[in-house]
């Protein structure tokens, strides 16, 4: 069998160590009524799936001071105004007025129908928390503060969920509160799940033996993910045999075979003129820790993979492999990758296995800063 995983790093630039401090840029803006062309205040402004947020003033003026971090998207919400999503393009100092449109939220019969039945309710939220978490043993420590704003309906034995208010999530083991702006839930009857939508971190407070102990779980946390991974290849930070690394193909009923390695070394890493990293590949790019990191508190795996959005997340259900191995798939076959280690085209992108299984209770901040090695001693 012919085995070519293709994998090829467009740059012009290496990294070579971890930032130790980030650089600051700031960003302003002015929020408008688009109707009744007046100022919005106490809009909450915020970069995706970061803690950097603020609350516009009296004159609709709002002022982000943005850590050196690329590819963003700023999000405005407000209660009486439909969320506004804006691309911060690079060396962006001011943007245009953003002009915002009222709330037309409107529920409709079938959730109106169900909301009052108490014992179904209950069934629904207990399906929506765990395939939401996760349900592994971070979950525990995570739960959400407002359940009252998730309203749930079925059709075609699929359970949606949907809410016109963030959802709180307090989250005692990372040390955030998040707010989740749902967009879109669907969880079928085999329990293959798919959502997306917008979050904003913030830290929470400890006393000093609680906060180093929630700094220790962050860095538990953040080394089992895509986005420690991809960081640490772009910077050829990865000690050898620490992972095997190859192709898979995926047959038809979603198992994944035919497994081809490929030497660490044999990897050209290489950055574009957009600051990013292209990784080419086919089939499904495979990653396989040799150590015993991801041992502990592995989710069920044979129901991990699917479509990775920003923050979202579709099955496919797979039985029997091994709960360790991620796969990574690409309609475009490229994964995208920042400076950070985060994929950039993650709308093309879809994940399964063990990294498919971190959820919300695993969900970092964009800003969480990495630090060398031996400042986590």
């Amino acid at each position: 069998m012919r085995c070519n995983l293709n994998i090829l790093f467009i740059q012009s630039a290496i990294i070579l160590l971890f930032a130790e401090t980030l650089s600051s840029q700031t960003i302003s803006g002015i929020l408008y009524d688009k109707i009744k062309n007046h100022a919005v205040q106490d809009a909450y402004v915020f970069i995706d799936d970061s803690s950097i947020g603020t609350i516009s003033d009296e004159s609709g003026y709002f002022n982000l001071e943005l850590k050196e971090l690329n590819n963003l998207t700023l999000i405005v919400s407000h209660i009486s105004y439909e969320n506004k999503m804006v691309e911060i393009k690079q060396n962006t100092s001011t943007l245009d007025t953003i002009f915002l449109i009222e709330n037309s939220f409107e529920l409709n019969e079938v959730v109106l129908n169900t909301a009052s039945n108490k014992r179904l309710r209950k069934k629904r939220m207990k399906r929506f928390k765990n395939a939401f978490l996760g349900s592994d043993e971070n979950r525990k420590n995570v739960d959400i503060l407002n359940p009252d704003v998730i309203l749930f309906y079925e059709e075609n034995n699929t359970l949606y969920a949907i809410a016109d208010e963030p959802i709180i999530i307090q989250n005692d083991h990372l040390g955030y509160t998040i707010n989740f702006f749902l967009k879109e839930f669907k969880l079928q009857k085999n329990e293959d799940v798919f959502y997306k939508g917008n979050t904003s971190f913030k830290e929470m407070d400890g006393s000093k033996k609680e906060l180093a102990k929630i700094k220790r779980n962050r860095r538990k946390v953040y080394e089992e993910t895509h986005r420690s991974f991809f960081y640490d290849l772009i910077n050829k930070n990865i000690e050898e045999d620490t992972y095997i690394i190859g192709s898979s193909q995926k047959n038809y009923i979603g198992k994944f075979v035919q497994f081809c390695p490929v030497e660490l070394d044999s990897l050209s890493i290489i950055e574009n003129s957009d600051g990013n990293f292209e990784l080419s590949i086919e089939n499904h790019f495979t990653v396989k820790p040799t150590n015993a990191l991801q041992a502990n508190n592995i989710a069920d795996a044979s129901k991990g993979g699917g479509r990775l959005y920003s923050t979202s997340l579709q099955e496919v259900k797979q039985d029997n492999q091994d709960k360790s191995i991620s796969y990574l798939g690409s309609k475009s076959n490229k994964i995208i990758i920042d400076k950070n280690g985060r994929i950039i085209n993650s709308s093309e992108v879809e994940e399964h296995g063990y990294w498919a299984t971190k959820r919300i209770a695993y969900m970092l901040p964009l800003d969480y800063k990495i630090m060398k090695s031996k400042e986590f001693q």
